[in-house]
This record gives C-alpha cells, structure tokens and sequence, in this order.
C-alpha cells in the first residue's frame, strides 16, 4: 500500500512538471478555468499511474504509452497540433530521464555502499530527481516563458530559487546519511518531510505566479486608464478648441467687408488669392457630424478629416446621442481606438474605405466601425496579434475596446 502512496506522489510531482514544462512552450487555452486546468492533472496524473502499474516490467512500453497519450491530452486542453505536442511530450521524457541518471550519479558518488541501500534509498532517489525536475523546468521556463515568471525581478528570481535548491540539497544529505537512516528507521519520516519540501517548493512556485498575474492584470488596467485619461483631455482640448472657433465667427463680417473692399477697387487677383485661402479654413473647420454629444462630434469630426486628408473614403451613420449616458471616458476608448485601427489600415489600401455606424437604437447604443484592410490577419486562437514590429508597445488598441466595450448607456 505505501508502494502505491508513494507512486502516486512521485507521479504527481512530475504531471505538475510536465505541465509547467508545456504551459512555457504554448499558451494555454484553459488560462483562467481553474476546473479545466484540476482535470488535465487528474487525467496525466491517473494515466501515467495506470500505464505505471500494467506495464511496470516493461520500461520502453510504458515510456511510449505515457508520451502518445499523454500528447493526446494535451491536444484536447492547448488546442495545439499532435505533432506539436508528442515532439515536446518527448522532450520532457528525455529531460526525465537525463534528471534520473543525475540523480543516480549523485547517489552512487556520495554513498560508498550504494548497492546495499538502494532499495531502501531509492524513495528519496526519486524525490530528489523530481527535485533537479522542478528545477531544470524553472530554468527552462524562465528562459521560454515571457509572461508570468519573468515580471519577476532578478533578485526576487534568485530568491526563489532558494526553495527547489534547499530540497535538493537537503535530500542530498538524507542520501548521503543513508546508513544512520537505515539504521535508526527514519525512512518514512524522512520522506514525508522531503516530499513535504518539494510540495512547498510547486506551492511557492503558484502563489508567486498567481500574485505576478494579479499585479500584471492590475498595471496593464492602470495603464489602460491612463490612456484612458490623456485621450479624453485631448478631445476636451478638440472640444474647447471648437468653441472657440464657434465664438469668433463674428470675425466672418470682417471678412465679409474685406471681400467687399477688394471688388470696389478692383483687385480681383487679390481677392481670388484671398477667397482661395478663406474658403480652404471654412472647409477645414466645418462640423460634418453633429450628433448632440460633444465627445462623439469631437472625435468623429477629428477622425473624418484625419481620414479624408489621407484619401480614404469615409461613409457614416450617426443618429441623435443626446439621450446617452455613456461616460465621456468610454466613449473615447472605444471610438478613438476603432477608428485610429481603422485610419491606419485603409490608408494602405488603394481605395480605402471606413463605414461608422454610430446609433442609439431600441434602448442601445450600437458602434459599428469596418473598414478595408490588406494583409494577414494574425490571431492566437481568439485574440488578434499586432502585426506591427515591436508588439511591446502595439497591440492594445483592442484590448483597450474589449475592456471597456461593457459600458452601460
């Protein structure tokens, strides 16, 4: 019966490796679904444990067993192909067994009589491959994985480390005092205590991955509000701007007399210059939308000529919003961001054309940007990657508008 406990922990401490070890090479479709991410454990943990035991005499059986279907199972939860995933199920096979023979080297080279203990021993053999396991596949995940592990600083990293390398270190001794062990019947007691450490190590290992998750969330909300904020003044500036304009169209009588001054003397080259100039800022300063909201005329009107100064065909619905609540906050994120995707992608086409639909229809507020668009769409699985260079600072546009895209009218 303690054969089989302990199977079932040495198992489980190495699914939980296994997974790490495939979470770091791919993004998990299950990201956020606790119940899915228990069940694929459960299912490489009870799969591995029964191919253990049916074919427990025959090592290469057992070795291809786990690898094909473990694969499989990781086809259904990463959504990956399953070549993909029996390449990098092999991978970490072999990553297993180099840590088995490391592990074996050092028990063979600090224990004189090793023959002798082995049986006995060979419980905390194990345990301290899984540990140098843990290890190498914190290693490699730091080194592949550009999203949880690395928010972590250098420093806070190396303190990590502490943990794996104080168990391997520890059951490192216990091996190397294998006769006082034997000896004194500490065997249980000693393993229990070594598998509680590696334990230890894969809850820190969480809690710290969780708490750089919150954190990652809570800056890039942060970073969105900003954003948020610095758009919004900026068409507050467009709205005051406006105003400003509308307040000085007394100015047009002075015109007006100035025109009238040139056609009485005569100067007509003059005047056509000066028609010429007035008539280009008149058609520059006009309102083409005017939908009763001040921060949807102000970002549309700046859009629309934005828009046509690039020669892009600009085709519009907007109704009457003066019945809408949706903060003026929202309402930039969403529209700024549609329509500066939407700018930017018809301006590289020959005939680039946007249509914007912006209503309040039975009680909602319906935003509806298309737009023309030449090249390839890049997607991992439902999200659309920036096919721009440096994705460090591109690519927020839609998550910004997936964020805020809740709002209430």
């Amino acid at each position: 019966m303690l054969d089989y406990i302990q199977g079932l922990v040495i198992i489980f401490f190495e699914m939980l490796c296994f997974v790490l070890f495939v979470d770091s090479l791919y993004a998990p479709v299950i990201e956020n679904k606790a119940f899915l991410k228990v069940l694929r454990l459960v299912l490489l943990e009870t799969i591995s444990f029964v191919i253990t035991i049916l074919c427990y005499e025959y090592t290469i059986l057992r070795v291809v067993l786990v690898i094909i279907i473990s694969s499989y199972v990781f086809k259904c939860f990463n959504k990956q192909s399953y070549v993909k995933n029996l390449a990098v199920s092999t991978v970490f096979i072999g990553v297993i067994m180099l840590v088995d023979y490391i592990a074996l080297t050092i028990y063979s080279s600090i224990v004189p009589d090793y023959e002798n203990y082995l049986e006995i021993i060979q419980p905390f053999v194990i345990i301290l491959s899984k540990s140098i396991l843990f290890l190498v596949v914190l290693l490699i995940k730091r080194k592949i994985d550009r999203k949880n592990i690395l928010l972590l600083r250098d420093s806070d990293w190396i303190k990590f480390l502490f943990f794996p390398i104080f168990t391997v270190l520890i059951t490192t001794v216990i091996i190397y005092n294998s006769e006082i062990v034997v000896k004194n019947g500490l065997e249980l007691i000693l393993w229990v205590i070594a598998c509680g450490l590696v334990g230890i190590d894969f809850f820190v290992f969480y809690f710290i991955i969780d708490v750089t998750n919150k954190q990652s969330i809570i800056n890039e909300k942060d970073l969105l509000n900003v954003q948020a904020q610095n758009q919004l003044l900026y068409y507050e500036r467009i709205k005051e701007d406006i105003d400003d304009q509308r307040r000085l169209s007394h100015e047009y009588n002075n015109q007006l007399e100035c025109i009238d001054t040139l056609i009485h003397n005569g100067n007509y080259e003059e005047l056509k210059k000066y028609m010429s100039e007035i008539t280009e800022r008149v058609a520059h300063d006009i309102d083409y939308i005017d939908s009763n909201n001040a921060i949807v005329n102000a970002i549309v009107n700046t859009k629309y000529h934005e828009a046509v100064e690039k020669g892009i065909t600009f085709i519009f619905f907007i109704n009457d919003l003066s019945c809408i609540t949706t903060s003026s906050e929202d309402m930039v994120v969403i529209l700024d961001n549609s329509l500066n995707n939407a700018i930017e992608a018809s301006a590289k086409c020959k005939n680039g054309i946007i249509k914007l639909k912006v209503a309040f229809e039975e009680n909602n507020l319906i935003i509806s940007v298309k737009n023309t668009y030449e090249g390839i769409i890049r997607k991992n699985q439902d999200a659309f990657i920036t096919v721009k260079d440096n994705k460090k600072i591109h690519g927020f546009g839609i998550k910004n508008i997936e964020r805020w895209s809740s709002v209430k009218i």
